[in-house]
């Protein structure tokens, strides 16, 4: 999957059902530090707070851990132009 600079993967609260694996580029994971306040919430402040660079998988955690929550707890967005393997949760548990 290519995706180009500023694109977003997925949103924090997304259904999570992929692990994405960075085959070149670089990926940021931000938390909207708004999220939660309710009615006052009319912006979307996000903070980076962390890098996936080649080499690197993202996404793991809320496919893997956080099953029976099943949300994105971050933003993804791609940094430059990158590319992506992407593994979905059907396949993973058929390996």
């Amino acid at each position: 999957m290519k995706v180009h600079s500023k694109d977003v993967i997925y949103s924090e609260g997304d259904h999570a059902d992929e692990i994405f694996f960075i085959s070149n580029g670089w990926v940021k994971l931000y938390i909207d530090i708004n999220q939660g306040l309710g009615e006052l919430n009319l912006n979307r402040n996000l903070v980076p707070f962390n890098l996936y660079v080649a080499g690197s998988y993202f996404g793991d955690v809320d496919v893997l851990v956080n099953e029976s929550k099943n949300m994105r707890d971050g933003t993804a967005m791609a940094e430059v132009v990158t590319n992506l393997l992407v593994l979905n949760r059907k396949d993973l548990k058929q390996i």
